[in-house]
């Protein structure tokens, strides 16, 4: 049982306030702002379409998964990684993650657009964020 609660609050003390919300006066992130990219989660805007085989962009939602006080992903993004295969498209998104205080941990769903190099075609799409990778899915 002590040990328990032990772990219940090492796992909470991530998540406390002082929260870095904005990124610094001109609407970038200083370099001691950000740490390093964590792959994030990712599903296409509408879960219930299915991209249109010719379709060479998607309309996505990121959901980061580190605490990051609910500040946006803008200027903190790293190019998505997409890998064409012969069955499927893995896309990777990462995000940096936000240091110089604790964050809090509300679930924020940003927009992105992804431009795949060609058409998707009859392959499945994965996100890369999922270890393995997976079919996305709103998390």
């Amino acid at each position: 049982m002590k040990a328990s609660m032990v772990l219940t609050g090492l796992l909470l003390a991530g998540c406390a306030a002082q929260p870095v919300t904005s990124p610094a006066p001109g609407g970038r992130w200083s370099a001691d702002e950000l740490g390093e990219p964590v792959a994030a989660r990712w599903s296409l805007a509408d879960p219930q379409a299915s991209p249109d085989p010719g379709t060479s962009e998607l309309a996505l939602t990121i959901a980061e998964v580190p605490c990051s006080g609910g500040s946006p992903i803008e200027g903190r993004t790293e190019p998505p990684v997409i890998e064409m295969g012969v069955t499927s498209v893995t896309i990777t998104i990462k995000v940096r993650q936000l240091v110089g205080g604790i964050q809090t941990c509300p679930l924020h769903m940003w927009p992105m657009t992804v431009r795949l190099p060609e058409p998707l075609g009859s392959r499945q799409l994965l996100d890369g964020g999922q270890v393995p990778p997976a079919p996305p899915q709103v998390p």
